[in-house]
């Protein structure tokens, strides 16, 4: 809908914690303990997008920043619940635990992951998904027509919210400990370039600049630890090259710019 969120990291850490912290202190397995983190995830996402999103953008874009910095506050401050800056760690069946069942953890995540983005792909698809897209191109032209452009923004920031949980719900089987810095606006700042570097407003860009990071990260990695250098330089070449991401390229999404443009950049 046109909304740039920088707290995605708010609910992204709201898996995390809410996950790590049923299956420690209550004794709930994996799966019923995500369902309940995405649950309140989206309780958040509703209550706190019912304040932000009818909010100018910059306005919008700090608050969201705000409230994933005041989480990672409050779990840096909560040692007797969160452990602060020493991490929870998690306590995992050998099913779920990448050291004894590396491939089994793989494929769980795997499997969420797919239900998650197929999920959205129906919602996008459906006359509901059209409406919001019909948003971001033109809300004034939405509300003239009569759809209530708040109403369905708020929708769409509690579903993103609790999308978002999932990510932080599945990081708890991959690190198998949970720190602050899940709510760390460089979690919200990833969603975003991925975003940039795949292609707005489509949905297999995003999926493509995750792909694209993760392997950055990976195989980069191997060989110097500047990868944040690499991953900056990419999204700048993207920006100048294929402003509309690189998924864009090939759906009429314009031709690369000319180096003359490049260079007036």
């Amino acid at each position: 809908t046109g909304m740039f969120s920088f707290g995605q990291a708010a609910f992204y850490g709201l898996g995390a914690y809410t996950t790590a912290l049923l299956m420690n202190h209550a004794g709930a397995s994996f799966y019923p303990a995500l369902a309940a983190a995405i649950a309140l995830a989206a309780l958040a996402g509703l209550l706190s997008g019912a304040v932000l999103v009818g909010l100018e953008p910059i306005a919008f874009i700090m608050l969201t920043f705000a409230l994933g910095d005041l989480l990672e506050f409050v779990a840096e401050h909560a040692r007797g619940l969160t452990g602060g800056d020493s991490g929870l760690i998690v306590s995992l069946p050998s099913s779920l635990n990448v050291v004894s069942d590396v491939n089994g953890v793989y494929y769980v995540m795997l499997a969420v992951a797919v239900v998650a983005l197929v999920s959205a792909f129906v919602f996008v698809k459906t006359t509901p998904g059209l409406i919001v897209r019909g948003i971001r191109e033109d809300p004034l032209r939405a509300r003239t027509l009569g759809v209530a452009v708040n109403r369905r923004r708020l929708g769409v920031f509690t579903l993103s919210a609790a999308i978002a949980a999932v990510g932080g719900g599945l990081s708890v089987l991959s690190a198998q400990i949970v720190y602050p810095d899940v709510f760390d606006w460089r979690v919200s700042a990833n969603a975003l370039i991925i975003t940039l570097i795949g292609g707005v407003g489509l949905f297999s860009g995003p999926v493509l600049g995750a792909v694209l990071l993760g392997l950055i990260d990976f195989y980069v990695g191997r060989l110097t630890t500047d990868t944040l250098l690499v991953e900056g330089g990419l999204l700048l070449a993207v920006i100048l090259i294929a402003p509309r991401g690189v998924t864009a390229l090939g759906r009429g999404g314009g031709a690369p710019a000319a180096p003359a443009a490049i260079l007036r950049r």
